[in-house]
């Protein structure tokens, strides 16, 4: 009941027609926030109200902080690599498709270990990339890793 609760609260919140699926009764108007949560869900499960001032997270993840994190022995730090870097290669891959042009030019087969390994070779050789957007650099060390022979070469699916 408090997902359902919480889902109202988040749902209340955005602006705009809401969808209504194929069957479903439209949703009454939006309730005021407060009256979203029923009497049966304790103030305790809630959470908490921020203190004071939030620190704001930076935008953009930069390259010597994906770098490090590629580099840790933890395995939180180097999932989150693997999946940083495979995350752009798919995006970039994705936009290539639909802009009938070429980034880079991998191999057919390829590991996730490539990709990393890309990139930690690219820092290492261009340590003062470290403070580039750390997607943008990926895509750079891609490039010069599996660079194509003609830059807008049709993409194949």
């Amino acid at each position: 009941m408090l997902h359902f609760a919480l889902l109202t609260l988040v749902a209340t919140a955005i602006p705009g027609p809401k969808p209504v699926m194929a069957g479903a009764v439209a949703a009454s108007p939006p309730v005021a926030p407060s009256a979203a949560l029923p009497d049966s869900v304790p103030s305790a499960a809630l959470p908490p109200a921020p203190a004071g001032r939030i620190a704001a997270t930076p935008a953009f993840l930069t390259a010597g902080e994906l770098h490090r994190k590629c580099q840790d022995k933890a395995l939180a730090a180097v999932s989150y690599c693997y999946a940083y870097v495979t995350g752009v290669h798919d995006a970039v891959k994705a936009y290539e498709t639909w802009l009938n042009m070429r980034e880079f030019c991998r191999p057919l087969r390829m590991s996730q270990s490539e990709l990393r390994q890309a990139f930690l070779e690219y820092m290492q050789q261009n340590p003062l990339a470290a403070s580039g957007e750390a997607a943008s650099v990926v895509v750079v060390a891609l490039r010069q890793k599996y660079a194509c022979d003609a830059p807008t070469a049709p993409a194949t699916p």
